[in-house]
């Protein structure tokens, strides 16, 4: 009796393998995309040999399944919409549900990555509440699963060919970034740090909705940056970037924040800790792109928060609000504030030397 079990055991392992569907739930360096996705569909800031994971789909008809190889195909989005394959693993003879890409990817480019399994099943034999494989027949490949979208990280050199630098002098910064009437933006990105924390404006829109990022680091070694989708806030023009800052964890000791030495640190008189770094990227529908970065050319004030404390708070005073700083053009908020009776004077920024580590992505939603 226990033979014919065996038997059929070994029968039916070879069709329920057959049924077993497609892997699911691809990641790319182990980031859910349900909670780091942008507008267009990416998973943003991956590395340039990412680590791909996924899960197998079973159903009540496929039970006992595992793993016994997998395929791997990842492919680069092309500007005019199509894809080039960038690598292929063959088949893998692994039962691990993830593998890490040998080859590296390009900067800031967008690739789409598939999987296929073999599954083989697992039976008790014997009567032995041991499982062992079944001798079951050459199992079948499974569909390949749905393409997951991923966006690898900014490179130093693109920090530099935006000329993008550390900037002060405030805790509201403002610049702009021109989009060419006679171009249609494919896609649009900022990249953004601000010490010791910043929100993002970009015409007058916050961008995101984090609260106080970047994500707490040892600054010395690294700090973050996050990447937005910013593909929708952008109009043909003159678009105005804003950058709003906050001490938070990295300037919580105010008191030296205040300083002279930090002032000498940070290269700012006024002794402010906070600083921003940001980049803005725009790829064209005729396969052109331009980048900006923060730089000299843009102008800073201190605006409503007078005082903020990672642990004490802050201090808001309404009457120093300024409508439409991020997104009215400079000279009509300059004559608003002289009609209002107030300072109309936005400064330039000056440069700052935070003594900062490696600028990395922000993986953690």
């Amino acid at each position: 009796m226990r033979s014919l079990v065996a038997i059929a055991a070994l029968l039916t392992a070879g069709a329920a393998a057959q049924q077993a569907g497609a892997p699911h739930s691809l990641r790319a360096d182990r980031i859910d995309p349900d909670l780091a996705i942008s507008q267009s569909g990416l998973v943003m800031g991956v590395s340039l040999r990412p680590t791909l994971s996924w899960q197998l789909h079973h159903d009540e008809h496929a039970r006992d399944l595992r793993q016994q190889s997998f395929e791997l195909r990842v492919s680069q989005r092309l500007p005019d919409g199509g894809t080039e394959l960038a690598w292929e693993s063959s088949r893998v003879y692994s039962s691990v549900h993830e593998a890490q890409v040998p080859v590296l990817l390009r900067h800031q480019s967008e690739y789409e990555w598939q999987v296929r399994v073999w599954h083989e099943k697992r039976v008790a034999a014997h009567g032995n509440s041991l499982y062992e494989l079944a001798s079951a027949p050459e199992p079948q490949a499974s569909d390949w699963s749905e393409p997951h979208a991923f966006e690898t990280l900014v490179s130093d050199l693109s920090w530099e060919d935006a000329n993008a630098s550390w900037i002060g002098g405030g805790n509201m910064l403002r610049g702009d970034f021109e989009v060419p009437a006679t171009k249609t933006v494919k896609s649009a990105r900022a990249y953004v740090s601000g010490l010791g924390a910043f929100y993002l404006y970009v015409n007058g829109e916050r961008i995101g909705d984090h609260i106080m990022d970047p994500g707490q680091t040892v600054v010395t070694e690294r700090v973050l940056y996050v990447s937005f989708d910013i593909t929708e806030a952008l109009k043909p023009g003159t678009n105005t970037l804003g950058g709003l800052l906050g001490n938070y964890k990295y300037g919580y000791l105010d008191i030296w924040c205040n300083s002279t030495a930090a002032g000498e640190t940070f290269g700012n008189p006024g002794g402010a800790c906070q600083t921003l770094k940001l980049m803005v990227t725009a790829n064209y529908t005729d396969g052109t792109s331009t980048s900006t970065g923060s730089d000299l050319s843009w102008k800073a004030r201190n605006g409503p928060i007078t005082y903020d404390h990672l642990w004490h708070g802050e201090i808001y005073d309404a009457n120093r609000e300024i409508e439409g700083w991020a997104s009215a053009p400079l000279a009509e908020l300059e004559k608003q504030l002289t009609v209002d009776g107030r300072d109309p004077e936005w400064k330039p920024v000056v440069p700052m030397h935070p003594l900062v580590g490696t600028l990395s992505p922000q993986l953690m939603p």
